[in-house]
């Protein structure tokens, strides 16, 4: 949690960008840029970072944004990883 907490931090603190400027071209290149493997399609992306695949979706209509990380079980995590 504490990696994924980092890594989205670094996202938009080394691209700030008001919601308002943020469009789908400044998201590819951010994502592109930063990830090491990518899986583009209109709106959305299935990108890699670190072994970790994260999924975005966007929502152009709505003004929406949503990055989506690996979900699992809390009894697979390490005690460090809940904390």
């Amino acid at each position: 949690m504490k990696r994924l907490l980092t890594i989205l931090a670094f996202f938009f603190s080394i691209y700030f960008v008001s919601s308002q400027e943020m469009d789908i071209k400044t998201l590819d290149n951010i994502f592109n840029t930063m990830s090491d493997t990518i899986q583009e399609q209109s709106g959305r992306w299935q990108f890699t970072i670190e072994d970790v695949m994260y999924i975005c979706i966007t929502d152009t209509a709505h003004n929406r944004m949503r990055i989506i990380p690996p979900i699992t079980d809390a009894n697979a995590l390490e005690e460090d990883q809940k904390t």
